[in-house]
């Protein structure tokens, strides 16, 4: 089932991974939309929350999220809207 904001990050993010960069119609099909933080992880459902992602790269990603300390070594960057 998509996320209820589904048509509205794929704009934001026109049509791209925020990952990867890569486009809807390189890989046949729209994305899916992903919690950068794990809604069990506190995250919610807000505008810098979520991002529009590629299969490959949602499931890579799973649950994992980076901590306070791995964004301060510059470890992890957040994800970019679509170059």
């Amino acid at each position: 089932m998509a996320h209820a904001r589904h048509a509205q990050v794929r704009d934001r993010y026109r049509a791209r991974c925020g990952y990867c960069s890569v486009c809807e119609e390189d890989v046949g099909g729209e994305l899916t939309v992903d919690h950068y933080t794990p809604v069990v992880a506190g995250g919610d459902d807000g505008d810098d929350n979520l991002v529009y992602a590629c299969f490959r790269c949602n499931l890579f990603k799973a649950d994992f999220h980076p901590t306070d300390a791995d964004r301060a070594r510059g470890q992890f960057r957040s994800p970019s809207l679509a170059r």
